[in-house]
């Protein structure tokens, strides 16, 4: 018989979680089942609860998760990982921030995944991920200096890597299925690879090294944008990006904003730069937010900010 499903919401937040956890555990159908931040559960075995489709788990050691035929999504964060052995096999979106993580290749045996969160696993080998199913995948903070192991997921249409050591974007050069890219607080310098990937609607490359902006004239279907924190000077390459409504050139070395004068943004950041003439902005009349301050203005025009 089809699984019927529906929302069955149980929080567990207190001291008293074992107990709690025992007291209930059959009264989970179809739902969500979360156990937070209790340290003192060892060996906590879920398998009892066989119907619920997401569980969360935060800070509890030794989760016992198999069989649980109807998990699509599972969240095990800072659990102190150190292996992905006899995951659930149905699962659709899988966050392990915050463990010992080495190596994903058992994540090869999950044909559904298609959502990944490896977030601060320090010692990750990317080389050992082989999922091209992987649509998603988010790696903030893990000391890796190298995007080589993931350059054959070229099914991804989400990549999030901040705060790393990267300075060589060719292993995602042929990623052009990419709708949202996002690699700030790394060591990238050249954009070049990024010039194929036309579908970017969102790119966050903000706080790297980056001084030239011509890799990205050809990326039309950007809509937000943010390169705060880097080496630019001239935007000349963002002349035509006209689908973008969110600019962010906060913290760089800009003195020339005629390039952005025919565009329609709704948000703009130019903050600490060293613009004087801030006349190109005058009929930008979408402007809702704008971020000027700590530069050298001499002609600002209140009448032209009156819709912001």
């Amino acid at each position: 018989m089809e699984q019927q499903q529906h929302q069955e919401f149980i929080n567990y937040h207190d001291p008293y979680t074992a107990a709690r956890v025992q007291r209930h555990q059959n009264d989970v159908k179809n739902g969500e089942l979360i156990v937070w931040f209790d340290s003192t559960l060892q060996n906590l075995d879920f398998t009892k609860h066989l119907n619920i489709s997401k569980l969360i788990v935060d800070h509890c050691d030794n989760v016992i998760l198999s069989p649980l035929p109807y998990i699509t999504e599972l969240f095990l964060i800072s659990c102190n990982l150190t292996t992905l052995n006899n995951l659930p096999l149905n699962i659709v979106s899988l966050d392990i921030t915050n463990n010992k993580i080495v190596d994903l290749s058992a994540l090869s045996q999950i044909k559904t995944l298609k959502k990944l969160y490896i977030d601060e696993n320090k010692n990750l080998n990317l080389n050992t991920l082989n999922n091209n199913n992987i649509t998603e995948l988010q790696m903030n903070a893990i000391q890796s200096e190298s995007l080589e192991g993931i350059s054959q997921n070229t099914n991804l249409t989400k990549l999030i890597f901040n705060y790393n050591q990267i300075s060589d974007l060719e292993p995602i050069k042929n990623m052009n299925k990419l709708n949202i890219l996002w690699a700030s607080s790394n060591q990238i310098v050249n954009m070049l690879p990024l010039k194929q990937l036309r579908q970017l609607k969102e790119l966050l490359i903000n706080n790297n090294k980056i001084e030239d902006l011509s890799p990205l004239k050809d990326l039309k279907m950007l809509e937000k944008l943010v390169l705060s924190s880097n080496e630019i000077i001239n935007i000349e390459p963002l002349r035509k990006m006209n689908q973008l409504l969110i600019l962010n050139l906060g913290g760089n070395k800009i003195t020339d904003l005629e390039p952005l004068r025919e565009l329609h943004m709704q948000e703009l950041g130019l903050n600490f730069n060293r613009i004087i003439n801030v006349k190109p902005l005058e009929k930008m009349i979408y402007l809702k937010s704008l971020y000027l301050h700590n530069n050298y203005i001499q002609n600002m025009n209140p009448s032209s900010s009156e819709n912001i």
